[in-house]
Order: C-alpha cells, then sequence, then structure tokens
C-alpha cells in the first residue's frame, strides 16, 4: 500500500479549508447536470456539500426559487432513488434571489421567498417569527424598567425575559405564539418583572 506524502497531505488539506470558506463548492470534473443533462466543465457546476450530488448553477437556482417547502430537497433523482438530504443555508443563500430570507434561529433551515408587502415571516421548520423590516439587525439594550420593548424599526413588541415576540401573529392581545404573560395571573417566566 503507498503512503501518502506529507506534501500531498498538507495539500489535500489546504483544499479543505479553502472550499470549506466557499459557499457554492464548483464540480471538480467534468459531469452532466442530472436536471438538464448538459455538460459541465471542471468548474461550471455545484457540487453539494451534503451528498456530492452535482447541478449547473441556473438548474439548482431555479429548484431553490421554485421549492415551495421550508427546506430545499436535494432534485437528484432516477429510476431507482432518490436523494433525501437537503441543501445548507450557505449553499441556498448563494443561490437565492434578492427577495428570499432564511430564517434567523440558529441552525434552522428553513427560508421563504418574500413580496414587499410582508413584514414578518413565521417560519414552519421552527416555529419562530422573524421581522423582514429589520431582519434582525437592530440591536436593542435594556438598562432597566420594564420587560417590554418595541423595536424602534419594525414596532415588533419583544418580551425582555423570553427574548421572544410579545404577541403572536394575530397582534396584540394573540398570546398564541408569543409571551404569556399574566395569562391566567401567572407569569411568562420565572425572572419575569410581571409588568407587561
Amino acid at each position: 500500500m503507498k503512503q501518502l506524502s506529507d506534501i500531498t497531505v498538507l495539500e489535500n488539506f489546504a483544499r479543505l479549508v479553502m472550499m470549506d470558506g466557499q459557499d457554492l463548492v464548483p464540480n471538480p470534473e467534468s459531469v452532466d447536470c442530472r436536471i438538464c443533462y448538459l455538460d459541465l466543465q471542471p468548474g461550471e457546476g455545484v457540487l453539494l456539500r451534503e451528498c456530492l450530488h452535482c447541478f449547473c448553477r441556473e438548474c439548482l437556482r431555479s429548484v431553490i426559487l421554485m421549492c415551495e417547502e421550508p427546506e430545499v430537497a436535494c432534485p437528484y433523482r432516477d429510476d431507482s432513488y432518490a436523494c433525501d438530504c437537503t441543501l445548507q443555508e450557505r449553499e441556498i443563500r448563494a443561490s437565492r434571489c434578492e427577495s428570499s430570507y432564511h430564517c434567523a434561529s440558529l441552525d434552522c433551515p428553513g427560508w421563504c421567498e418574500y413580496e414587499d408587502t410582508v413584514n414578518t415571516f413565521h417560519c414552519p421548520v421552527c416555529n419562530k417569527h422573524n421581522c423582514l423590516l429589520c431582519k434582525c439587525g437592530i440591536i436593542v439594550q435594556k438598562k432597566e424598567g420594564c420587560d417590554w420593548l418595541r423595536c424602534t424599526v419594525c414596532h415588533t413588541e419583544i418580551c425582555w425575559v423570553t427574548r421572544g415576540p410579545r404577541w403572536g401573529p394575530g397582534g396584540p392581545g394573540d398570546t398564541s405564539g408569543g409571551c404569556r404573560c399574566n395569562v391566567n395571573k401567572q407569569r411568562c417566566h420565572p425572572k419575569c418583572q410581571n409588568c407587561h
């Protein structure tokens, strides 16, 4: 059995580190796109990280844009096999259009494509609400006082203790998806000051 030299191992490691930093991994060798069947020369396609199936960039982008599910499945199918892997967030983000949004919850694969009139995205994967106006980019700080806060951009009411929305999707008074403070005269959290 032939042993790899130290130089070969270091070169392979450097290539892996470089690819890990890229959102999309280009195909290293010639292959056919399994959707449009065009010949892809090295670097013309996208190699999916989870399953190593390869597609042309336009076909992959179309699959993402046409997907109605919160998780994008690998589109590889043949007569006897259908891939059950999903695309990673960075693969979706690098291939998507400007009107798409990925859920801000940690490790959540959910995403949506939105219209200008939509201000919130209720993620069906993790059941969290995302503000599309400020895209969770606003820093909210509390020094003292009540546990009720309001985003200065989108005016979303926030419970400081639970770090979640004050109200559910129905707005003020809807406790179905938000803070449940004072429902049945109970606090929403043991550390809640019961002021909202």
